[in-house]
């Protein structure tokens, strides 16, 4: 008998074992099985088609479409540096300066750079969706290191009864399984899986594999059209009432070949029977290959989050210029990969920081103003700060700080002009009470009240009306 049945519970106990009884939480999915069976890049994904497009698209890396993000965002990541924050009281943020968390993103082992890790997370992140890092710790059990694992040879794993949402991290490599804990694994994940209740992420490159498989077509296409001669495919046979007494179908067939492949392209054909030739295929003019790969383009852009224009895709060649490529880059930072950089400082600060003994105003956080595309235009930037300035919304040093300059002694005070003044209520209620209760008029002795005709007097001589 456990120790809360022993003892008589209080109320929020009661409330507690209630809700337990009733709800008995388990995390059940696919047996308890793990990377294998439940992940879409092993299933054919598209109930409605009994093509495997997992399969037909290949290896992603060999994909055109699939490396020009990855290399894309590969190169972006890494322009924000991280930082460890720390919030004081006033509930502003400060960096801690040589914090041993952010040393170890910078060189995460001693073979690869903090630069190289945000690639390699570019890289399982786009066509995967499960970026995987290995903690290595010394024998304090402080972490020292850390490793990228390609996705395909690590995988969640959990109970057959769901009692637990990940036991742990199965580890596959020169045919051995490793079991590791899952404090020793750093694991992001793009959304959610819902075939194994979000134990993995699941990338939308998994929507788009029937346009990777188009695209991954028309290059071969492309590639078999041009080693023909750029001939398409025809059909040699014998003209109508010819003999086929002396016609050799093997022997025609390597001529033609010869004359129109390989080194001998261009050549003349002749043969000794009147053959005739039908075309079965399209030619170059006919089938216009550049227009087949913009689809596929268009529609991995949509799906992926990155413009068009910021890949480099053909499907933006008509329409890019300088600005609207300039444009696409910002847009594409602005809307993909600051999320993305937000998402990774929690995932950071909530697994890594324990390791690292992080307060809870302590937080991982990257630094985007050394990011270019995310920084005002400066004459902007210098005008809006100045206006700020001017209507006293801002401090001196406030204002300093925007421009990226250092503070000044005294400069926490904000600037008034001398034509401002300040106005109480009290002084706004004495305006309405005066506008609506003006005072009696004063009428001095041989003079009429305002507004009428006063009498004429001589003055110097001279009639003059007041």
């Amino acid at each position: 008998m456990n120790e809360l049945t022993t003892k008589q519970p209080g109320l929020p106990v009661l409330l507690f074992q209630a809700i337990k009884a009733a709800f008995q939480l388990r995390f059940t999915s696919n047996g308890g099985q793990g990377y294998g069976s439940g992940n879409w890049w092993t299933q054919g994904l598209f109930t409605n088609s009994r093509i495997n497009y997992a399969n037909e698209a290949g290896d992603l890396l060999q994909s055109s479409l699939v490396m020009a993000a990855v290399n894309w965002l590969g190169r972006v990541l890494p322009e924000a540096p991280l930082q460890v924050m720390e919030m004081d009281s006033k509930g502003k943020e400060k960096p801690i300066i040589g914090h041993p968390a952010v040393a170890l993103l910078k060189k995460p082992n001693p073979f690869y750079s903090g630069a190289t890790l945000w690639k390699t997370f570019a890289l399982s992140w786009i066509p995967d969706g499960n970026p995987y890092y290995l903690k290595i710790r010394n024998g304090f059990g402080e972490v020292i290191q850390l490793w990228y694992i390609p996705p395909a040879m690590i995988s969640p794993q959990w109970p057959a009864d769901g009692s637990q949402f990940i036991s742990h991290y199965e580890y596959r490599v020169d045919g051995r399984v490793y079991d590791i804990a899952v404090e020793d694994v750093l694991h992001f994940r793009d959304g959610a899986d819902p075939k194994n209740m979000g134990r993995t992420g699941l990338s939308g490159v998994a929507s788009v594999l029937r346009e990777i498989c188009a695209d991954n077509e028309v290059p071969a296409f492309h590639y078999l059209l041009l080693k023909a001669g750029g001939v398409p495919p025809v059909v040699l046979a014998l003209k109508d009432g010819q003999s086929h007494t002396q016609f050799d179908p093997a022997e025609i067939k390597a001529k033609y070949l010869a004359a129109t492949t390989g080194d001998q392209r261009g050549k003349v054909f002749v043969s000794g029977n009147a053959v005739e030739l039908t075309k079965v295929g399209f030619s170059p003019a006919e089938l216009d290959l550049k227009i087949l790969r913009h689809l596929p383009e268009s529609r991995f852009a949509s799906v992926i989050g990155i413009a068009k224009e910021t890949l480099g895709f053909g499907a933006a060649d008509e329409n890019s210029t300088h600005n609207n490529v300039q444009q696409a880059d910002e847009r594409s930072i602005q809307s993909y990969v600051r999320p993305l950089w937000g998402y990774i400082e929690d995932e950071l600060t909530h697994q890594l920081g324990p390791d690292f003994g992080l307060a809870e105003n302590q937080r991982f956080a990257f630094d985007l103003t050394a990011v270019a595309a995310l920084q005002e235009d400066e004459t902007a930037l210098h005008a809006r700060a100045a206006q700020d300035l001017a209507s006293g919304g801002i401090t001196v040093n406030e204002y300093r700080s925007m421009l990226n300059l250092p503070p000044v002694p005294d400069g926490d005070v904000y600037l008034r002009s001398s034509a401002l003044q300040a106005v109480t209520p009290e002084m706004v209620k004495k305006q309405i009470q005066d506008a609506l209760n003006p005072p009696e008029p004063v009428i001095v002795q041989g003079q009429l009240p305002p507004g009428e005709p006063q009498p004429k007097q001589l003055v110097n001589g001279k009639h003059h009306t007041n």
